[in-house]
C-alpha cells in the first residue's frame, strides 16, 4: 500500500505575508500621522490599530493614496520622546463612520525596545 507524504509545514497563508508579527498598542500611546516627510500640518490619525518593526495599521481622518510618503510619530510608555519614523502608504480602507484605515511601512524598521514601549 502506498502511503501519501505529508507536508512538513502547513503552506503559508496568502492572509498574513508579513515579515513581522503585528501587535496591538497598549497602557497609553499617542500617534502622530502627517502628510510628507517635514513633519508639518495637521495630525490626521485618530488610532493606532496595531504595530510591527515593519509597519503599522491607523485610522485617519482622510484618505491617503498607495505610495503617499507620511511622518509617523508613536509615544508609548515608558519613552520620553516620540519614536518618529517615514513611512510609505501600502493602502487605504474607508470605514463606516466617514474615517480611513490605513496600512503605512516604515522605511526603517522600528528598534525591538521601541516596539516593546508600544506594545
Amino acid at each position: 500500500m502506498s502511503q501519501e507524504a505529508k507536508p512538513m509545514h502547513p503552506a503559508p497563508s496568502r492572509e498574513n505575508r508579513r515579515a513581522c508579527l503585528r501587535r496591538e498598542p497598549r497602557g497609553r500611546f499617542k500617534v502622530w500621522c502627517r502628510k510628507g516627510s517635514t513633519g508639518l500640518g495637521p495630525n490626521l490619525a485618530l488610532d493606532l490599530l496595531d504595530v510591527s518593526q515593519t509597519g503599522a495599521c491607523l485610522v485617519v481622518r482622510e484618505p491617503l493614496e498607495p505610495g503617499q510618503e507620511v511622518h509617523i510619530a508613536l509615544l508609548g510608555q515608558g519613552h520620553l520622546r516620540p519614536v518618529v519614523t517615514l513611512a510609505d502608504i501600502i493602502r487605504c480602507k474607508s470605514l463606516p463612520d466617514g474615517h480611513y484605515e490605513i496600512g503605512v511601512r516604515f522605511r526603517k524598521l522600528l528598534r525591538y525596545a521601541d516596539l516593546q514601549h508600544l506594545t
